[in-house]
């Protein structure tokens, strides 16, 4: 499927160049961008693999990745709107225990090696080493439905959220104001409340639309309550671990000189 995708973005790849000489197989121009986004490996030791030199694949890898988000970015990442959608991801929260919730949020940080040197001191937050921060909404099962731009590593949870364009809507009422959902009471009635909230960790704002546990329990009922909500919350945790396991280049300090092509490899 994504050669198909790849020979629609590049029409004229089977065209010969000015030179003379027959172009590369897209194929392998594509198997060299599935390499470095798997392994995080440099443009030289693709060159060892497809036989492209290092600068062709260069070129080739952030123009098709920028493509990518473009045109299918959109298609797997979105914030649920339908009633199909918001269903399947309320109902599995509901399921344990948070009813109304429509995801968990968190921000992760990725190593920027090449920051040019008069930003590192943006970018060089809590490590010792400069990082960019992106801030990532998730379903239960683990399904991405937003991601902010990336953030200087030094900026926090609380200055991060206010440009998350999924929270900032929930908590200005943009969306979801006419979603209901049931609580219990302490005495076991039920009240009806409206409008979805995301759960998170303490280090957010004291929003309605951000729920998290309590820092200083004062009871056995506190305390499980904040065991529970953060065991549901591991599962941003959970997402965050799996994507730079399997995709190494964001486990590796990434060497790319512009964020933008940073920004663009993670979404």
């Amino acid at each position: 499927m994504l050669l198909e995708y790849t020979k629609e973005w590049y029409p004229n790849w089977e065209k010969n160049p000015k030179n003379g000489r027959t172009p590369h197989p897209i194929s392998l121009k594509l198997l060299g961008v599935l390499r470095v986004l798997a392994k995080g490996c440099s443009f030289d030791a693709v060159y060892e693999l497809n036989n492209i030199s290092a600068e062709a694949n260069r070129v080739f890898f952030h123009s098709w990745v920028h493509k990518f988000v473009a045109n299918l970015g959109p298609t797997f990442i979105k914030i649920p709107k339908t009633a199909a959608d918001v269903a399947s991801v309320v109902n599995d929260f509901a399921a344990n225990g948070f009813p109304g919730c429509i995801g968990s949020i968190d921000c992760v940080h990725i190593r920027w090696d090449n920051c040019p040197a008069m930003w590192r001191n943006l970018y060089k937050g809590k490590n010792s080493y400069p990082t960019i921060s992106y801030e990532v909404t998730v379903a239960h099962d683990k399904t991405i439905l937003f991601s902010t731009v990336g953030h200087y590593g030094t900026r926090n949870d609380k200055t991060i959220v206010r440009f998350d364009g999924m929270v900032q809507a929930i908590h200005q009422g943009g969306i979801y104001d006419d979603m209901t959902f049931e609580l219990y009471q302490c005495d076991g009635t039920i009240v009806e409340q409206t409008g979805y909230y995301l759960i998170c960790d303490g280090g957010y704002h004291q929003w309605r639309c951000l729920q998290c546990g309590f820092s200083q329990p004062l009871g056995e009922s506190d305390s499980n309550y904040s065991s529970h909500i953060g065991s549901v919350r591991k599962d941003v945790e959970c997402c965050f671990g799996i994507l730079k396991i399997r995709f190494r280049i964001l486990r590796s300090p990434i060497i790319f000189k512009y964020k933008v092509q940073i920004d663009n490899v993670f979404k």
